[in-house]
C-alpha cells in the first residue's frame, strides 16, 4: 500500500484527516478516490476501523475535489461501512446515490457492481421487489462484460435474500453457483463467505453434516488469509452447531477456544455470544455454578457493548440459573429487568416468555394468584403474537392452577383450549400435560375407567417426547414431575386386584425407572442412527429457537423446511430401529425369560406415599404393598448416622461400634423392607434387588433378622431397574479374554499397589497398567479390550453434578464424558476406589453417577462401593473374590464368598457390607464357550 493511503488511514482527529488529504491533494493520483475505495473494501472484514476510517477520508476528498466519480466512491464506501454497522436505511440511500452518480457517468460496470452490493441493505427493509429489480439490472451488465466474479458476488446477494424470504432451497442453489464462480477467480473472503452461507442455509434445512463441512473450510480458509473477524464467526457458528446436536463435549471444547480467539484479537461481541449460549448449555446440564458465572459476565458484556436484546437474553439464563438455587426472590426480580429491556426493544414475544417464567416463580413460591394473573397475561400476548405452542403452554399453567383452586371444570375447559390452539399438536409437551391434567378431574370426580384411559394418553404423550429426545421443555414443565402418571397408572392398576393389573402396574414400572438407563443399554444403534438423533435433537432446538425470536410466526417458510426435515429423520431412525425401540419398554413375558432357576428379582416402587415390592421369578409375579416409606427413611437416616461413626475409629474399636442402635436399625430395615415377603423369599438362592428413590445406597446384604444377615441366606446383586437386569443379561460378552488392570497408587491408599500385583500373580497375562502407565491414553487404548476390567484408583462423586464425577488416573481425571467414548465389552468392570457406587436419583429413578456411567458404556456388570471403605478390608475382598472368580464362580458366588471372608476379620457390617455387584450375577464364560 502506498505511503499517502497508510497515513489517511492513521487513527486521527478527523480535522487532521482532512489536513493531510488537503497537503495531499495536488500528487494524489487520478484513480485515488478508486484506491481509497478498494483499500475500504480490503480492510472491512479484517480492521473495521481502518475501513471506517478510509471511508471518512474519501468522503473528504471527495468535497475537495468534487468530481462526480469521487463522489460515487465516496457514497459506495459509506454504503458499505454503514450496512455493516446495521444502519440499513442509511447504507440504502449511499448506494442509491452512489448509483445515480456512476449512471451520470456512463459507468455501466460500476452500476453493477453499486446494484450489486446495495441489495443486502435493501432486504434487510423488506424491499424485495426494489432488490429483485436492482438484481436483474446487475445480472444483465455483469453477463454482458463476462465478469465472473462479479456474477459471483451477484449470486451471493441474490442467495441472501431468498434467505429473508423464507427460499433456502432457492438460497442453496445460488450459493453452490456463487461458490463455483469465486473458486474460479475470487478472492479468500469471497470463498470463506460462500462456505459461510452454505453452513447457514444447511443448517436451517437440517442438514447438519453438509453444515459442518461448509464452516470447516470456511474456517480453513479464514485462519489461511488472516481473516479474523471472519474466523471468529465461523468458530461460534461451529460451537454453536455441536450444541444444537447435543454434542455437549464438543461443543464446550470450541466456545472455550473460540472464547480466546475472541479475547485476542479483541471480538467482544462473539466472546459475549460464547459466554450466552454455553451459559444455557451448563444449565441444561445442572451445572448451575458455572451457569450462573456466564449468564450474568454474559448480561454484562451485552451491556458494556449495547446491546440490550442480547443482555436480556443473558439475564433470562442468569434467572433460571437463580431458580435452580432456589432464589426465587432474585430470579423474580432479575426476570422483570430483562422484561424492561425486551419491552424497550419493542420485542413483541420474549415479554410474555418472561412473564410466564415469572408465573412459574410465583408457582414455585405459593403465590398461585400472581402465577394465574401473569399466565394469563403470557398466554394473551403470546396468542396476539401469534406464538401457539408458547400460548399453549401459558394455558396449561392456568388449566394447573384452576384445578388447584378446586373449579375442575374450568380447568378440563382452559387444558382443552390450549389444546385447540392452531399449531399446538406439535408440541408433546402441550398434549402430555392436558391429558394428565383431564385424567386427575375423572380420578377426582370417580370416572376411574376414564381416568385410566387419559392417563394411559398422558403416558403415550410423554413416550412420544422420550424418542423425540430433548424436546421436553425444562424451563416450563414445573407443573408435575412426570413421574405422576406412572404413579397414577401403578397405584390404579393394583387396586384392581387383578393378576392382569399387576402386570400393567409393573410394565409401568418399568417405563418409570431407569428407563434411559435402560434404552442405553439395549442392542446399540448404528452411528449413523446416533447421528440422525443429534441431528434431529437440533432441529427440534431449531424450531423452539424460531418461537422464541418470533420466527415461527413471521417466517413461516424456514420453518417448514425444518418440520420437513424433522419428519424425514423420524421415518429414517424408525426404520433403523430393533423392533422394540419405540415400545413402551419391556413387556413382563420378556423379563421373566431372563430370570433363571432359583433366582427371584425384588423391584420396589414408591407411588402416591406408599411403597409397594414387585417379586418377580421365572414363572410367577406377585406385588405386596408395603406402606408408608416414611419408617424406611427415618431407619435409613439413622443407620448412616450410625455407620458414619466407624470412619473415624480404628479396627480395634469397631466392635465396640456394632452398638444395640446399629443392631436395631439394621433389623427394623429388614423387618419393613423384607419380612412381609420373607415365606415366599425361601424358594431362593439368588435375589436380584431393584431398589427406588431413598432406598438407593441401604446395604441390603447386612439386614438382620435377628440372627443372620442377608448375604447369609442368600447370594445378592442389585440392578436399577428389572428392564436393566434383563438388558445387561442380554449385552454380548467380549471375546478379547483378557484382563486388565489400571491401578494409581498414592499415599491415601497404598493398597493400590498390592492389588496390581495380586493381578500379575493371579492372571499372568493380564495387561497391567500402573502409577504413570495408567493414562487416559493407555486407557482409551485397552479398556476396550478387556473381558475383567479393573481399576484401581481414587473415584470422586460430584454429588452437585453426578455425571461429572470421574476416575483419577495418572495423568487426569477419566469423567463420565469421557467413558461414554470409550465402548467397552466387559463382562465385569470393577472400580476399586471410594464411594464408586454412590449415585443421585433423579426424576424417573434415574441414578446418576459412576455406575450409570459405566453400565451405559458397555458394562455387563460392576463391582463398586457404597461407602469409603478400609484400605484393608479392600485388599481381602479383592483378592477373595477374584481366586472365586477364576475357580469359576458366579459373579454373584464369587462376591458372597469374599464378603464372607472380609468378615472373618472385619466384623462390623461397616467393612464388608458396601460391596456390591451391579447388572448381570452369571459366570463369566470362557471365548470359546460364547457360541454355545
Amino acid at each position: 500500500m502506498t505511503g499517502w493511503l497508510n497515513d489517511l488511514a492513521q487513527e486521527i482527529r478527523s480535522e487532521e484527516r482532512a489536513l493531510l488529504i488537503r497537503g495531499y491533494l495536488k500528487s494524489l493520483p487520478e484513480d485515488a478516490a478508486e484506491q481509497i475505495h478498494a483499500a475500504v473494501l480490503k480492510s472491512l472484514y479484517v480492521d473495521f476501523p481502518r475501513s471506517a476510517r478510509l471511508a471518512e477520508a474519501l468522503e473528504q476528498l471527495a468535497l475537495l475535489r468534487g468530481g462526480n466519480l469521487d463522489k460515487a466512491f465516496a457514497a459506495r464506501s459509506l454504503g458499505h461501512v454503514t450496512y455493516l454497522q446495521g444502519k440499513y436505511e442509511e447504507a440504502s440511500t449511499a448506494y442509491q446515490a452512489a448509483l445515480e452518480l456512476f449512471e451520470t457517468e456512463g459507468n455501466k460496470a460500476e452500476v453493477g457492481r453499486t446494484l450489486s452490493s446495495g441489495l443486502q441493505a435493501l432486504s434487510y427493509q423488506g424491499k424485495y421487489a426494489q432488490a429483485e429489480e436492482w438484481a436483474e439490472r446487475a445480472g444483465a451488465i455483469f453477463e454482458r462484460m463476462g465478469d465472473i466474479l462479479r456474477l459471483a458476488r451477484l449470486d451471493t446477494n441474490i442467495g441472501n435474500i431468498y434467505f429473508r424470504q423464507d427460499r433456502p432451497r432457492d438460497a442453496l442453489a445460488r450459493y453452490h453457483r456463487a461458490l463455483e464462480g469465486f473458486e474460479q477467480c475470487g478472492e479468500p473472503r469471497d470463498i470463506a463467505a460462500a462456505f459461510s452461507n452454505l453452513s447457514v442455509c444447511s443448517t436451517s434445512l437440517g442438514r447438519f453434516a453438509d453444515s459442518l463441512y461448509h464452516y470447516a473450510r470456511a474456517k480453513e480458509y479464514c485462519d489461511q488469509h488472516g481473516l479474523t473477524n471472519l474466523t471468529a464467526r465461523a468458530e461460534y457458528n461451529i460451537a454453536f452447531l455441536h450444541y444444537l446436536r447435543g454434542d455437549y463435549n464438543d461443543a464446550r471444547r470450541l466456545y472455550a477456544e473460540t472464547r480466546e480467539h475472541c479475547n485476542e484479537t479483541g471480538d467482544e461481541y462473539h466472546a459475549a455470544l460464547c459466554d450466552l449460549d454455553e451459559a444455557e448449555l451448563f444449565l441444561e446440564l445442572n451445572l448451575t455454578k458455572e451457569g450462573e458465572t456466564l449468564a450474568r459476565r454474559s448480561a454484562i458484556r451485552f451491556e458494556a457493548l449495547k446491546m440490550p436484546y442480547e443482555q436480556a437474553k443473558g439475564l433470562v439464563n442468569l434467572a433460571i440459573a437463580l431458580t435452580q438455587r432456589g432464589d426465587w426472590q432474585l430470579a423474580d426480580k432479575t426476570l422483570r429487568d430483562a422484561r424492561r429491556l425486551f419491552a424497550q426493544e419493542n420485542n413483541a414475544v420474549w415479554p410474555s416468555l418472561v412473564d410466564q417464567l415469572r408465573a412459574v416463580v410465583a408457582f414455585h413460591t405459593r403465590q398461585f394468584d400472581r402465577a394465574e394473573r401473569l399466565s394469563a397475561a403470557a398466554s394473551r400476548g403470546l396468542g396476539k403474537a401469534a406464538i401457539p405452542g408458547r400460548a399453549a403452554w401459558s394455558q396449561i399453567l392456568l388449566a394447573r392452577l384452576w384445578l388447584r383452586a378446586g373449579f375442575a371444570d374450568r380447568a378440563r375447559v382452559t387444558s382443552r383450549e390450549a389444546l385447540e390452539r392452531p399449531g399446538a399438536d406439535s408440541s408433546p409437551g402441550v398434549r402430555f400435560h392436558a391429558r394428565l391434567i383431564e385424567a386427575e378431574i375423572h380420578e377426582a370426580q370417580g370416572r376411574l375407567d376414564m381416568s385410566i384411559a387419559s392417563y394411559e394418553s398422558a403416558r403415550r404423550g410423554l413416550e412420544e417426547m422420550r424418542s423425540r429426545l430433548d424436546s421436553e421443555d425444562l424451563k416450563i414443565s414445573i407443573l408435575s414431575d412426570k413421574l405422576a402418571v406412572y404413579e397414577s397408572l401403578v397405584t390404579l392398576y393394583l387396586d384392581s386386584g387383578t393378576q392382569q393389573g399387576r402386570q400393567k402396574a409393573f410394565a409401568c414400572v418399568q417405563q418409570a425407572k431407569s428407563r434411559s438407563l435402560a434404552d442405553r443399554i439395549r442392542s446399540e444403534n448404528s452411528p449413523n442412527t446416533v447421528d440422525l438423533r443429534k441431528d434431529l435433537g437440533a432441529i427440534y432446538r431449531q424450531i423452539e429457537l424460531a418461537d422464541l425470536t418470533g420466527d415461527s410466526a413471521t417466517r413461516p417458510g424456514r420453518i417448514a423446511p425444518l418440520h420437513d426435515r424433522a419428519r424425514e429423520l423420524e421415518q429414517e431412525i424408525a426404520s433403523n430401529q430393533q423392533p422394540d425401540e419405540f415400545n413402551a419398554g419391556m413387556d413382563t413375558a420378556t423379563i421373566q425369560a431372563a430370570i433363571h432357576d432359583g433366582e427371584a428379582l425384588l423391584e420396589y416402587f414408591e407411588s402416591r406415599g406408599v411403597l409397594y415390592l414387585f417379586i418377580v421369578s421365572k414363572s410367577d409375579l406377585q406385588c405386596l404393598r408395603l406402606g408408608s416409606p416414611a419408617p424406611i427413611r427415618q431407619s435409613w437416616k439413622l443407620l448412616q448416622f450410625q455407620m458414619g461413626k466407624v470412619r473415624f475409629h480404628q479396627q480395634s474399636d469397631a466392635e465396640v461400634l456394632l452398638t444395640a442402635a446399629i443392631s436395631h436399625h439394621l433389623q427394623d430395615l429388614h423387618r419393613l423392607l423384607l419380612n412381609p415377603a420373607w415365606e415366599k423369599l425361601a424358594l431362593f438362592r439368588h435375589l436380584a434387588i431393584a431398589p427406588h428413590g431413598n432406598l438407593h445406597g441401604i446395604p441390603f446384604g447386612a439386614l438382620f433378622d435377628g440372627k443372620h444377615y442377608l448375604t447369609d441366606q442368600f447370594e445378592l446383586s442389585f440392578v436399577p431397574s428389572a428392564e436393566v437386569f434383563a438388558r445387561c443379561r442380554g449385552l454380548v460378552r467380549s471375546a478379547a479374554g483378557k484382563w486388565v488392570v489400571f491401578a494409581v497408587p498414592d499415599e491415601r491408599a497404598p493398597g493400590i499397589a498390592e492389588e496390581a500385583n495380586m493381578f500379575s500373580q493371579l492372571s499372568p497375562d493380564s495387561i497391567v497398567m500402573t502409577g504413570p502407565a495408567a493414562t487416559l491414553e493407555a486407557f482409551r487404548q485397552f479398556a476396550p479390550q478387556a473381558e475383567v476390567l479393573h481399576i484401581a484408583a481414587h473415584g470422586h462423586f460430584r454429588r452437585d453434578n453426578p455425571l461429572y464425577s470421574s476416575i483419577g488416573l495418572a495423568n487426569g481425571q477419566l469423567t463420565m464424558a469421557d467413558l461414554n467414548l470409550v465402548r467397552l465389552k466387559a463382562s465385569l468392570l470393577t472400580l476399586s476406589g471410594c464411594n464408586t457406587g454412590s449415585s443421585v436419583p433423579v426424576g424417573g429413578d434415574e441414578l446418576l453417577g459412576l455406575m450409570r456411567c459405566c453400565l451405559s458404556a458397555g458394562a455387563r456388570s460392576l463391582l463398586l462401593s457404597l461407602w469409603e471403605i478400609d484400605d484393608r478390608s479392600a485388599m481381602e475382598f479383592m483378592a477373595c473374590f477374584y481366586r472365586k472368580l477364576k475357580e469359576g464362580n458366579s459373579l454373584s458366588k464369587a462376591t458372597s464368598e469374599a464378603i464372607h471372608a472380609v468378615r472373618q476379620r472385619f466384623p462390623h457390617p461397616y467393612f464388608w457390607s458396601p460391596f456390591i455387584l451391579v447388572g448381570d450375577p452369571d459366570p463369566i464364560r470362557p471365548a470359546e464357550d460364547l457360541e454355545n
